[in-house]
């Protein structure tokens, strides 16, 4: 046996020649109370010697060493068992260690001690060693405020189910913390969890990385790990605030591995910097600091100045703004005296880690804003435009519309569109039809939206044309539509197409709605295109799926993608992949030839392979079959995702489409060979 052993630093382990005789360490506690003032603490200790010899055996003691992050010694005390340990008996000692202003707990900044105990024999031979993280903090109610170490606090949390996104086992090792950096990435510091105790090991990680830990009230009492007992503070639910868009059914990731796009939105609503405009013409904006303890200067501040999506100035500089302070800042970019109609500006404002951390790497974005900047419009004089002249052939049941590089082909009898070929590239694999329905989401089928909405979900596709009306000129054809929609008390919709020279189409929906119905889902127009149409460009917010109500997170800007990267592969198929604020979107084969839809001003756009209908048909990714076409939906607009509880909650008033009103929108078609 070694003699006078002990650890040198918290991870060192006994030597083999270290044999246990059978008494050790059954059970200890360790308490971290700090004082009035927040600043000093004490330790206090209880731990249960246990032996299963019958004789009597000489005093035994217990050494506790203190580490500090960094393992710098903090204190060494012996501490002595007052009674000896007798037969298959059992002995208490409880000693209380003063700690001078030791680092706070946090969960910005979670500093954790590392407490060693040594059981000593009465020759100072370690018996035994056991060690546990502690964090210095006070968790109290103020007045109906939360606080930690006296500072106002706000929980930002999600739920959590202990199984894992994959395979719904339990999560191990490299899982879990996936899972804890993931939440600190997106601004998470609050954890909910459901119905039982998680592992140990997701409660260890969660006091590294700095998550505060809430479970479900009125919870059984479980038995702890051994060698411990949890003390955890109890926190009503009502307290837990969190995003308007709850995780429902999905987790923080998806079954393919990547991340859920909601989780863009609440790392939007989570962040902890407010960005606010000041003065945007001369480059002023106020960075408000709401963290308690980070200083900005930590941060890289990144900005650009973008005109149509594209970057005209950029920079970037360190600001430092102390926690829970303010500051304006000046960026150095000029913008023009005059825009013209087809120019919008906007300013994006970026805070990014200055370095690596636990938890992300250097450039990972902590906080955005994006600013759109006011710029007088330049007056001109507005000219009629004069398109080349068209070629315009009708019979009783068909009409067609022939120029330089295109032809329109429509049928009379219903009002369908047959053909749109640009460059003899046909767009339109079936045509046009109004489209009100989206594919029910989880939040959709928890409030019966499918049954009491109902009506809308077939009401495009079975239109009957009451009339059609047809003006003609030298550059354009006039086409009005008027179809009578089959709802329970019937409704009615205008479709107009203005054909012009050039090929490009305007296209008019209005939907005026019967008396007393329910809300609808969507209004829009659904467009199916050829599978070969497998690239997308777009003007609007991006790159994720973004939805009225829930596009913060997503910045304006102009992307690319593939079509069959817009299918979100959620739990349960569901609307998915749409765009918000959309100013145009081009989708083209691998010739570059496609269609180019211009919003007039903004459109919702959404590109899938699967129509909604298809999708509310299968439960499950792998019961779809390989998309065999585009679906190219232009809407006015859809309804939001969900209320203020996910479940049984209908739609926030804000964000549904009322069925008590009528609804008109515009937007453009035009055949293109887009090579940008």
């Amino acid at each position: 046996m070694v003699e006078n052993y002990s650890p040198t630093s918290p991870e060192e382990g006994i030597p083999e020649s270290c044999k246990d005789l059978g008494t050790h360490i059954h059970d200890f506690s360790v308490v971290a109370e700090l004082d009035e003032k927040y600043r000093d603490a004490t330790i206090k200790i209880r731990i249960k010697v246990l032996s299963p010899f019958e004789n009597e055996i000489k005093p035994w003691t217990v050494e506790a060493i203190l580490y500090q992050p960094g393992q710098s010694v903090v204190f060494h005390e012996l501490l002595t068992l007052h009674a000896s340990v007798k037969g298959e008996g059992s002995c208490e000692i409880q000693a209380n260690c003063a700690v001078e202003n030791p680092l706070k707990w946090s969960m910005e900044l979670p500093n954790l001690y590392t407490l060693v105990l040594n059981l000593k024999d009465h020759d100072g031979g370690v018996i035994e060693s056991r060690n546990c993280k502690i964090g210095f903090r006070k968790f109290e109610f103020q007045e109906g405020t939360m606080r930690i170490n006296g500072q106002p606090t706000m929980l930002k949390g999600v739920r959590r189910h202990e199984a894992h996104w994959k395979n719904e086992e339990i999560c191990g090792m490299e899982e879990v913390l996936e899972e804890i950096k993931c939440m600190k990435q997106y601004n998470i510091n609050a954890i909910y969890m459901d119905q039982q105790p998680n592992a140990a090991l997701w409660y260890d990680l969660c006091d590294e990385y700095g998550i505060c830990v809430i479970e479900e009230t009125g919870i059984e009492e479980y038995e702890p790990r051994e060698g411990e007992k949890l003390y955890r503070p109890f926190i009503p639910c009502e307290y837990i605030p969190v995003a308007r868009e709850e995780f429902y059914g999905d987790s923080l990731f998806l079954t393919d591995g990547t991340i859920n796009p909601k989780l863009h939105e609440v790392k939007k609503r989570y962040q902890n910097i407010k960005l606010e405009a000041e003065d945007l013409r001369m480059g002023k904006v106020k960075i408000i600091n709401q963290y308690i303890l980070t200083n900005l200067e930590e941060m890289e501040t990144l900005w650009e100045v973008l005109r149509n999506g594209e970057v005209v100035f950029r920079g970037g500089m360190i600001v430092a703004v102390a926690p829970e302070e303010a500051r304006i800042i000046t960026l150095p970019y000029e913008l023009p005296v005059q825009r013209s109609q087809y120019e919008e500006y906007f300013l994006n404002l970026s805070l990014r880690l200055k370095e690596d951390t636990t938890w992300a790497a250097k450039g990972h974005e902590v906080a955005f804003e994006q600013f759109a900047i006011s710029i007088p419009q330049r007056i001109i004089r507005a000219e009629y435009p004069r398109y080349p002249r068209i070629a315009l052939t009708e019979k009783d049941d068909f009409l067609k519309v022939e120029g330089q590089k295109f032809t329109f082909e429509l049928n009379k009898s219903n009002g369908d569109i047959i053909s749109y070929c640009y460059k003899e590239t046909e767009l339109f694999r079936e045509p046009p039809v109004p489209n009100f329905w989206r594919a029910c989401t989880d939040n959709d089928r928890e409030d019966k939206l499918q049954e009491r909405c109902a009506t809308w979900r077939e009401a495009g596709r079975n239109r009957t044309l009451q009339s059609l009306y047809l003006e003609k000129s030298e550059d354009r054809v006039r086409i009005q539509e008027e179809f009578l929609l089959p709802t329970l008390v019937a409704s009615f919709c205008k479709v107009s197409y203005i054909i012009h020279g050039n090929g490009g189409i305007e296209v008019t929906e209005e939907l005026f709605p019967g008396e007393n119905l329910p809300e609808i889902p969507e209004v829009g127009m659904m467009l199916v295109m050829d599978s070969s149409f497998q690239n997308i460009t777009w003007y609007g917010r991006g790159p994720h799926e973004n939805y009225w109500g829930r596009a913060e997170g997503a910045k304006v800007g102009m992307y690319r993608g593939i079509v069959k990267e817009q299918f979100v592969p959620y739990r349960h198929l569901q609307e998915c992949g749409n765009k918000t604020d959309v100013r145009w979107i081009v989708v083209t084969n691998s010739q570059k030839i496609g269609l180019m839809v211009t919003g007039k001003p903004w459109i919702e756009a959404n590109a899938l392979e699967y129509t909604p209908v298809e999708l509310e048909e299968n439960s499950r990714t792998h019961n779809l079959t390989s998309g065999n076409k585009v679906v190219l939906r232009v809407n006015y607009r859809q309804m939001g995702m969900g209320g203020e509880r996910s479940r049984k909650a209908k739609t926030l008033p804000a964000f549904t489409l009322y069925a008590n009103r009528s609804y008109a929108y515009s937007f453009s078609l035009c055949g293109v060979e887009w090579k940008k």
